[in-house]
């Protein structure tokens, strides 16, 4: 991120947007798609250890839970990382480009913790873009398998 990304008035409503929006897809894939949640626990499952083979795995790699395809030219990536309800969300479009790390607390329905890890391209464009998404999956008018 660039030292403008710093000073920018506009980066705080561009992060609690990609935030609500990143939690709004967990909860569309995993929490609304009780198969999805069972292949995710079973995955955690396995990378611990607590599997019926014990096999540990000794560096686990994140796994991409899904990818969405919002527009022809947008992709949005759920990536499982190795620790319980963490995640990466990655976000391409070709006027910007940006990763979102949350964990998510399933019992609570809520977020513990969240951040923008990346971000590249015109922010005013990106939280539009949120905006628009956004209410596409409140109406359910995106596919998010």
């Amino acid at each position: 991120m660039t030292s403008s990304w710093k000073t920018d008035t506009k980066r705080d409503m561009l992060t609690y947007r990609f935030i609500e929006l990143s939690a709004s897809l967990i909860e569309n894939v995993l929490i609304d798609d009780e198969n999805d949640m069972r292949k995710y626990n079973k995955w955690l499952t396995f990378i611990s250890g607590n599997n019926p083979e014990a096999i540990k795995v000794k560096e686990p790699q994140p796994a991409l839970l899904s990818e969405i395809n919002p527009t022809k030219d947008a992709s949005i990536k759920l990536i499982a990382l190795p620790s319980d309800s963490n995640f990466a969300v990655e976000y391409k479009t070709p006027v910007f480009s940006m990763t979102v790390s949350i964990i998510y607390n399933f019992d609570n329905y809520d977020i513990n913790a969240a951040s923008i890890i990346a971000f590249d391209g015109d922010m005013v464009m990106a939280v539009s873009w949120a905006e628009d998404l956004l209410s596409k999956l409140d109406e359910m008018r995106i596919e998010t398998k």
